[in-house]
């Protein structure tokens, strides 16, 4: 039977790399991974350690695996110059321990061989052979096992990866004994990206030297060594959205790639390089050059010879179909076809012209840009993207319980900003949201949506506006001549040496604001009245109110000829102020046609027109700009030469409203230019961790940093002499829990105090079992703080252990200062006299905090229901009871016999707590208990004080 030169060939070629194998010298063995790389490479001239950014790369390099999101498999099948059968297959996923692939690449060849035939060929008889049609076999396989990861922090733009490489070789066939042989290898690879658009990479294949096992050995005891290659690559997105540049939906990538035998200078070094373009999401075109190693005619000597190669890409859904054609040697029987099938490679969506619009991570409350009154703030959101496995919020990680999360913080006067970011399973950040809230000073009396609850609010944080000592505004008081004075007043004061004659009889020398009523009247801005009174006591209408603070902001005359309000004709005295006033926009508030003009000035209406005028409008605006981060501290100086407003002395008559408008504006100038001047002189003597107002859950705190005044040469903290190491110091002092204040003192050489620094910190009790990110740390350790609720002597707080409805009632007793009955007679059969809770269920029940069960029992033991607690707690506070039109909660019905209490506890924010349902019959755990105590009355006043960082520190 005739059979092809091929086969011959091929016969000759197995033949001989056994006789080598079985000799006694150590050969070179062939990895099949070499060419089982898969269709979408092989169509790019192999050029793939750069890209590296699907599954099919850990044939090539193994850092390729960090790139992949999800769960990705591919297959390859093809015939190397139509004899060799290679496959491979592969799968991978991300884990928590990195990125995980499994491989293996096999080429297999069986064919039937020969000594002779019985054809003439060239002139040359062949005389046939007995052993004509004997079959031989050759299976050589690799199976891999891969890991990558990334190096975060600083080094998060590489990755790195490691394969550990198992071979097997089968060689069969007449005459051939011990031909099956395995072996070890692994390779090293390492990725950097400086930018979305560059990508590099470095690959160490068969890294392990065959005296540490890199090797494969057949069962005669031969062995064959794998060839180390030195790999370099890199890849320039050319086209598309992280490309250099953007046409379209087009997306052009070039890939470069050399081979370097470090240990074997023989062999050339071999270039990789190839093109892959995208004009359509749905396929993708490559060209490439891939070169191998062929002999040049001439004895030994080796060279790189040139293979094109091209390909195409087609996606449907999860799904990538790859197909490669390759060259070999020029010759075009040895043109090989490769196909390839791979999961999970879905191409992102390209859109033309602007970027798609990006899908918000997560959904959060409050929004973003809140205005807020409280001291403490829940952030709480859902997780949208299915790709976030942990939330961070600012730094401190949140615990995730089904895609939900909550977190409180304390809130500062002012701006606070708050960044939520979510990680993948390898802590890659995925995104990041931000929220900004500023807090405002609130007052008892001036709940939030109130209509000018912003101005009242805005001007309080700056002292212009205060409150009274029991913690209201009383937004609907009047307000007198006199206290209009002195807010008006105390913004530009006069220097203290002027003499102010008080031209009013009924206006003592000693009189409260004297100073300031003479001061008013010297600038014009007020008036007495024609019996020489001035009547400071006296509440001022709208009408004079509007005149008053025309003349204080130098307002322009009204351009318009007729004024809205109806009850304002042009013969009023005070038109011509009421219609500027309007024009300008003070009286927008006012949505009628009536002006009332004799109806008494309110505190809250003063509140929202001063928020209109300079240099008040000034500090609201800055205040509420959203785009700055810190609110610009704007104060009025106590002295103002008279000469800054144009006073002469005894010439108070000349002055103009022009002239206290523009020293008003002279003065915020003022206030900036000396601002700016004192920051040159002032030189921070120290820079230290932790830094001033910080929360700490420690007993200890550890004060680190380093002195940067030179001057100073030692230091002390609280009188504690500390040992400093050139410039630089640490050192542990004990902390007592609640507020904490240290002060760092900085000496120079003769031993005079050249710098301070005052560093604030509230410690704040912790426990071994609520971890940072729990829902209710910060309640948990500002009760335990105060002494409300305690831990157990192991350290722990056990915060979703239920609490019994005896120390339920005990706890609320205790907080509202209840003492123990001395009265044990009770209505319930299961409490005895002798029974140490008796005495305080008698109060709970003399007070109606408790009632019983309709068996007469109490059941002192059992767990407290969640609806139980906040009946019981409602009782407590005697808060009156809502009409409930609708259910509060989806699993607290209007029928059901606590719904008024869980209504009224909703109302007062007592179960923030809640997410979505309030399962009423679920016992109510230690927790949930800290935050519904953080929210009584009495409570809420201590915890605020413990969070006011401007008292209780010496």
């Amino acid at each position: 039977m005739a059979l092809s030169l091929r086969c011959a060939l091929l016969f000759i070629i197995f033949v001989t790399a056994f006789s080598f194998a079985v000799s006694a010298q150590t050969t070179v063995a062939t990895d099949p991974s070499r060419i089982g790389v898969g269709a979408r490479s092989l169509g790019m001239g192999k050029s793939f350690i750069g890209l590296s950014d699907d599954v099919s790369g850990m044939f090539i390099t193994p850092a390729s695996l960090y790139s992949i999101k999800n769960f990705q498999a591919t297959t390859m099948s093809g015939r190397f110059i139509n004899e060799f059968d290679y496959m491979n297959l592969a799968a991978a996923a991300p884990t928590k321990f990195g990125n995980l692939g499994l491989g293996t690449a096999s080429s297999n060849i069986s064919f039937v061989g020969f000594t002779s035939t019985t054809e003439v060929l060239d002139g040359t008889r062949i005389i046939p052979s007995t052993t004509e049609g004997a079959t031989y076999g050759f299976n050589n396989r690799v199976y891999l096992l891969s890991w990558s990861t990334g190096l975060g922090g600083l080094l998060e733009k590489i990755s790195l990866g490691a394969s550990y490489k198992f071979f097997t070789v089968d060689l069969s066939g007449p005459g051939i004994v011990g031909g099956r042989a395995k072996g070890n290898e692994f390779d090293f690879g390492l990725n950097f990206k400086p930018s979305a658009s560059v990508s590099t990479g470095l690959v160490v294949q068969n890294a392990l030297p065959a005296a540490w096992g890199g090797k494969i050995r057949y069962e005669n005891g031969n062995e064959e060594t794998f060839p180390s290659i030195l790999k370099v690559g890199l890849s320039l997105k050319l086209l598309g959205e992280d490309g250099f540049r953007k046409i379209g939906t087009n997306e052009l990538s070039f890939n470069l790639d050399e081979d370097l035998y470090p240990l074997r200078p023989s062999l050339p070094s071999l270039t990789h390089t190839g093109f892959e373009w995208s004009p359509l999401p749905v396929i993708d075109l490559r060209l490439g050059i891939d070169q191998e190693t062929v002999g040049t005619g001439s004895g030994s000597q080796l060279e790189a010879s040139n293979n094109l190669t091209a390909g195409v890409g087609l996606y449907f859904g999860e799904f990538r179909f790859d197909y490669a054609y390759h060259q070999y040697s020029q010759l075009s029987e040895n043109t090989t076809n490769y196909f390839s099938i791979t999961y999970g490679a879905a191409r992102k969506k390209m859109k033309p012209g602007p970027s798609p619009v990006k899908t918000a991570s997560f959904k959060l409350l409050p929004a973003d840009k809140s205005i807020m009154y409280g001291d403490l703030v829940t952030i709480e959101g859902r997780v949208l993207n299915k790709e976030i496995k942990s939330v961070k919020v600012n730094s401190l990680e949140a615990v995730l319980a089904n895609d939900q999360f909550k977190i409180e913080f304390p809130l500062v006067l002012g701006k606070n900003f708050y960044r939520i970011d979510g990680y993948d399973g390898r802590e890659n950040n995925l995104d990041s949201q931000r929220i900004r809230i500023l807090r405002l000073k609130d007052f008892k009396d001036v709940p939030p949506g109130y209509w000018s609850g912003i101005p009242i609010g805005a001007l309080a944080m700056e002292n212009i506006f205060t409150g009274y000592p029991d913690g209201t505004f009383k937004p609907e008081g009047n307000i007198s001549r006199a206290e209009l004075c002195l807010l008006l007043v105390k913004t530009m004061s006069l220097t203290a040496g002027n003499e102010h004659k008080i031209p009013f009889k009924d206006v003592a020398a000693g009189h409260w604001a004297a100073r300031s009523i003479a001061q008013a009247v010297d600038l014009g801005i007020v008036k007495g009245y024609p019996d020489g009174r001035f009547r400071p006591n006296g509440l001022i209408s709208r009408a004079e109110g509007v005149a008053i603070l025309s003349r204080f902001d130098g307002l322009p005359a009204a351009k318009g000829e007729s004024s809205r309000f109806t009850d304002v004709s042009g013969r009023s005295w005070a038109y011509k102020d009421v219609a500027a006033a309007d024009e300008a926009g003070w009286l927008d508030y006012l949505k009628g046609d009536l002006f009332e003009p004799d109806k008494k000035l309110t505190r809250s209406e003063v509140a929202e027109m001063l928020a209109r005028i300079t240099p008040f409008s000034l500090v609201v605006a800055d205040i509420l700009d959203w785009e700055k981060e810190t609110i610009r501290q704007f104060y009025f100086p106590e002295a103002l030469k008279p000469a800054a407003i144009g006073i002469e002395a005894g010439k108070p008559e000349e002055i103009k409203p022009e002239a206290i408008k523009a020293a008003k504006m002279e003065i915020v100038k003022a206030a900036e230019v000396e601002k700016k001047e004192m920051r040159k002189f002032e030189m921070p003597s120290f820079s230290t961790r932790p830094m001033d107002k910080t929360i700490v859950y420690n007993s200890i705190v550890t004060f680190e940093g380093q002195v940067i005044n030179p001057k100073i040469t030692r230091i002390r903290i609280n009188n504690v002499k500390v040992v400093l190491s050139g410039k630089r110091y640490k050192v542990s002092l004990p902390l007592k829990p609640g507020k904490n204040s240290f002060s760092i003192i900085g000496y120079n050489a003769q031993d005079r105090l050249v710098g301070r620094q005052k560093i604030r910190i509230l410690s704040l009790k912790d426990f071994s079992d609520v971890v940072p990110g729990h829902p209710a740390k910060m309640r948990i350790a500002l009760v335990a703080t105060l002494g409300i609720m305690n831990g157990f002597a192991d350290g722990t707080f056990k915060p979703g252990l239920a609490i019994r409805r005896a120390d339920y009632l005990i706890k609320l007793l205790s907080i509202g200062k209840i003492p123990a009955a001395e009265s044990l007679e009770l209505p319930f059969i299961d409490i005895k006299p002798t029974d140490q809770a008796a005495p305080y269920i008698k109060a709970g029940y003399q007070r109606k905090i408790i009632t019983g069960y309709p068996d007469r029992t109490f059941r002192p033991k059992r767990p407290t229901s969640r609806a139980e607690s906040v009946v019981m707690l409602i009782r407590f506070t005697r808060q009156e009871l809502p009409r409930v039109k609708s259910k509060p909660y989806p699993d607290a019905p209007v029928g059901h016999w606590a719904v008024r209490e869980i209504t009224a506890a909703k109302q007062t924010g007592m179960l923030k707590y809640v997410l979505v349902n309030f399962y009423p019959d679920q016992a109510i755990t230690r927790a949930n208990t800290a935050v519904m105590l953080s929210n009584l009355k009495p409570i809420k006043d201590r915890i605020k004080f413990l969070l006011d960082w401007g008292n209780g520190y010496d």
